[in-house]
Protein backbone atom coordinates (compact mmCIF):
# COMPACT_ATOMS: atom_id res chain seq x y z
CA UNK A 1 0.00 0.00 0.00
CA UNK A 2 1.25 3.50 -0.80
CA UNK A 3 2.56 5.48 2.15
CA UNK A 4 0.01 8.24 1.54
CA UNK A 5 -2.80 5.63 1.71
CA UNK A 6 -1.35 4.14 4.90
CA UNK A 7 -1.22 7.61 6.46
CA UNK A 8 -4.79 8.33 5.42
CA UNK A 9 -5.95 4.97 6.78
CA UNK A 10 -4.16 5.60 10.07
CA UNK A 11 -5.77 9.05 10.34
CA UNK A 12 -9.28 7.63 9.69
CA UNK A 13 -8.89 4.85 12.26
CA UNK A 14 -7.45 7.28 14.84
CA UNK A 15 -10.58 9.43 14.45
CA UNK A 16 -12.81 6.37 14.84
CA UNK A 17 -10.79 5.22 17.88
CA UNK A 18 -11.43 8.65 19.44
CA UNK A 19 -15.15 8.12 18.71
CA UNK A 20 -15.13 11.03 16.30
CA UNK A 21 -17.38 10.59 13.29
CA UNK A 22 -15.81 10.40 9.87
CA UNK A 23 -17.38 11.70 6.68
CA UNK A 24 -18.68 9.45 3.96
CA UNK A 25 -15.63 9.80 1.73
CA UNK A 26 -13.28 8.80 4.57
CA UNK A 27 -15.30 5.65 5.32
CA UNK A 28 -15.46 4.82 1.60
CA UNK A 29 -11.66 5.21 1.55
CA UNK A 30 -11.26 2.94 4.58
CA UNK A 31 -13.39 0.20 3.00
CA UNK A 32 -11.75 0.48 -0.42
CA UNK A 33 -8.19 0.63 0.96
CA UNK A 34 -8.67 -2.39 3.23
CA UNK A 35 -10.64 -4.64 0.88
CA UNK A 36 -7.52 -5.70 -1.00
CA UNK A 37 -6.01 -6.92 2.28
CA UNK A 38 -9.12 -8.46 3.86
CA UNK A 39 -9.26 -12.25 3.90
CA UNK A 40 -11.45 -14.06 1.38
CA UNK A 41 -14.93 -14.59 2.82
CA UNK A 42 -14.58 -11.80 5.39
CA UNK A 43 -17.27 -9.24 6.16
CA UNK A 44 -14.74 -6.46 5.57
CA UNK A 45 -14.07 -7.71 2.04
CA UNK A 46 -17.80 -7.91 1.25
CA UNK A 47 -18.38 -4.41 2.64
CA UNK A 48 -15.53 -3.14 0.45
CA UNK A 49 -17.12 -4.76 -2.60
CA UNK A 50 -20.50 -3.31 -1.62
CA UNK A 51 -19.10 0.22 -1.47
CA UNK A 52 -17.34 -0.26 -4.80
CA UNK A 53 -20.47 -1.53 -6.61
CA UNK A 54 -23.79 0.24 -6.14
CA UNK A 55 -25.78 -2.85 -7.13
CA UNK A 56 -24.77 -6.33 -5.95
CA UNK A 57 -25.83 -9.69 -7.32
CA UNK A 58 -23.33 -11.89 -5.46
CA UNK A 59 -21.28 -12.01 -2.29
CA UNK A 60 -21.78 -12.76 1.38
CA UNK A 61 -24.48 -10.12 1.93
CA UNK A 62 -26.31 -11.22 -1.21
CA UNK A 63 -26.40 -14.85 -0.01
CA UNK A 64 -27.54 -13.79 3.48
CA UNK A 65 -30.38 -11.76 1.95
CA UNK A 66 -31.46 -14.58 -0.37
CA UNK A 67 -31.80 -16.90 2.66
CA UNK A 68 -33.66 -14.23 4.62
CA UNK A 69 -36.11 -13.49 1.77
CA UNK A 70 -36.90 -17.21 1.42
CA UNK A 71 -37.53 -17.45 5.18
CA UNK A 72 -39.81 -14.38 5.11
CA UNK A 73 -41.89 -16.01 2.36
CA UNK A 74 -42.20 -19.24 4.37
CA UNK A 75 -43.18 -17.47 7.61
CA UNK A 76 -45.64 -15.11 5.89
CA UNK A 77 -47.23 -18.02 4.00
CA UNK A 78 -47.31 -20.71 6.69
CA UNK A 79 -46.49 -18.98 9.98
CA UNK A 80 -43.64 -19.62 12.36
CA UNK A 81 -40.83 -17.72 13.93
CA UNK A 82 -38.72 -15.28 11.96
CA UNK A 83 -35.17 -15.23 13.31
CA UNK A 84 -33.13 -12.30 11.95
CA UNK A 85 -29.43 -12.46 12.83
CA UNK A 86 -27.51 -9.30 12.04
CA UNK A 87 -25.78 -9.54 8.67
CA UNK A 88 -22.68 -7.74 9.97
CA UNK A 89 -22.35 -7.49 13.75
CA UNK A 90 -20.27 -4.32 13.86
CA UNK A 91 -17.89 -5.61 16.57
CA UNK A 92 -16.95 -8.49 14.25
CA UNK A 93 -16.27 -6.02 11.43
CA UNK A 94 -14.05 -4.05 13.84
CA UNK A 95 -12.12 -7.20 14.78
CA UNK A 96 -11.52 -8.01 11.10
CA UNK A 97 -10.41 -4.43 10.47
CA UNK A 98 -7.96 -4.63 13.40
CA UNK A 99 -6.37 -7.74 11.87
CA UNK A 100 -5.93 -6.00 8.52
CA UNK A 101 -4.45 -2.92 10.23
CA UNK A 102 -2.01 -5.15 12.12
CA UNK A 103 -1.01 -6.90 8.89
CA UNK A 104 -0.39 -3.49 7.30
CA UNK A 105 1.91 -2.59 10.21
CA UNK A 106 -0.37 0.08 11.72
CA UNK A 107 -0.36 0.28 15.51
CA UNK A 108 -3.74 2.02 15.79
CA UNK A 109 -6.75 -0.19 16.42
CA UNK A 110 -10.38 0.05 17.47
CA UNK A 111 -12.00 -1.36 20.63
CA UNK A 112 -14.78 -3.70 19.50
CA UNK A 113 -16.22 -3.79 23.04
CA UNK A 114 -16.68 -0.03 23.32
CA UNK A 115 -20.28 0.92 22.51
CA UNK A 116 -19.33 4.43 21.32
CA UNK A 117 -16.77 2.94 18.92
CA UNK A 118 -19.35 0.46 17.62
CA UNK A 119 -21.84 3.27 17.08
CA UNK A 120 -19.43 5.57 15.21
CA UNK A 121 -18.21 2.66 13.07
CA UNK A 122 -21.78 1.55 12.25
CA UNK A 123 -22.74 5.12 11.35
CA UNK A 124 -19.76 5.44 9.02
CA UNK A 125 -20.34 2.10 7.28
CA UNK A 126 -24.07 2.79 6.90
CA UNK A 127 -23.36 6.22 5.44
CA UNK A 128 -20.81 4.79 2.98
CA UNK A 129 -23.19 2.07 1.79
CA UNK A 130 -26.46 4.03 1.90
CA UNK A 131 -28.42 3.28 -1.27
CA UNK A 132 -26.51 0.12 -2.22
CA UNK A 133 -29.00 -2.37 -3.65
CA UNK A 134 -29.15 -6.14 -3.97
CA UNK A 135 -31.13 -7.68 -6.84
CA UNK A 136 -32.46 -10.93 -5.39
CA UNK A 137 -34.49 -13.56 -7.27
CA UNK A 138 -37.87 -12.48 -5.90
CA UNK A 139 -37.03 -9.29 -4.09
CA UNK A 140 -34.91 -6.19 -3.91
CA UNK A 141 -33.00 -4.97 -0.86
CA UNK A 142 -31.64 -1.46 -0.39
CA UNK A 143 -29.35 -0.34 2.43
CA UNK A 144 -30.98 2.58 4.17
CA UNK A 145 -30.19 5.01 6.97
CA UNK A 146 -32.81 7.08 8.72
CA UNK A 147 -33.70 8.95 11.86
CA UNK A 148 -36.59 8.13 14.19
CA UNK A 149 -37.61 9.13 17.70
CA UNK A 150 -35.08 6.65 19.14
CA UNK A 151 -32.22 8.03 17.03
CA UNK A 152 -30.41 7.05 13.87
CA UNK A 153 -31.10 3.59 12.48
CA UNK A 154 -29.46 1.50 9.81
CA UNK A 155 -31.45 -1.14 8.05
CA UNK A 156 -31.74 -3.35 5.04
CA UNK A 157 -35.07 -2.61 3.35
CA UNK A 158 -36.46 -5.82 1.80
CA UNK A 159 -39.17 -5.43 -0.83
CA UNK A 160 -40.77 -8.63 -2.15
CA UNK A 161 -41.99 -8.46 -5.74
CA UNK A 162 -45.10 -10.60 -5.16
CA UNK A 163 -47.98 -10.31 -2.72
CA UNK A 164 -48.46 -13.07 -0.15
CA UNK A 165 -51.94 -14.16 0.95
CA UNK A 166 -50.94 -16.41 3.81
CA UNK A 167 -50.94 -16.34 7.58
CA UNK A 168 -49.47 -12.86 7.28
CA UNK A 169 -50.81 -10.73 4.44
CA UNK A 170 -48.13 -8.93 2.46
CA UNK A 171 -48.73 -6.46 -0.35
CA UNK A 172 -46.05 -6.43 -3.07
CA UNK A 173 -43.80 -3.41 -2.76
CA UNK A 174 -44.18 -3.01 1.02
CA UNK A 175 -40.77 -2.56 2.66
CA UNK A 176 -39.63 -4.83 5.49
CA UNK A 177 -36.72 -3.45 7.51
CA UNK A 178 -34.12 -5.59 9.20
CA UNK A 179 -31.07 -4.56 11.23
CA UNK A 180 -27.70 -5.31 9.69
CA UNK A 181 -24.89 -3.70 11.76
CA UNK A 182 -26.18 -2.80 15.17
CA UNK A 183 -29.51 -2.66 16.99
CA UNK A 184 -31.23 0.45 18.37
CA UNK A 185 -29.46 0.12 21.74
CA UNK A 186 -26.03 0.14 20.12
CA UNK A 187 -25.68 -3.59 20.71
CA UNK A 188 -24.88 -6.05 18.01
CA UNK A 189 -25.25 -9.44 19.55
CA UNK A 190 -26.05 -10.84 16.12
CA UNK A 191 -29.60 -11.83 17.03
CA UNK A 192 -32.77 -9.89 16.43
CA UNK A 193 -35.95 -11.91 16.45
CA UNK A 194 -39.55 -11.28 15.63
CA UNK A 195 -42.58 -13.53 15.54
Amino acid sequence: MRESDLNHLQWIVARLASNEPVNRSDMVSLLILTRGYAPKGSMLLDLGHSVAHDERNKGQTFEYLERYARRVRIVFTHGGRLHVPLAYPVEDVIRELNLVLRDLGLAVKLDPDDIATRQVMAAGIADALDGTSFALKGATVVISTGVSEVGKHYSLQLTLRDSIDGVIKYRAGTKIGLPWLIDTKGESDGDASST
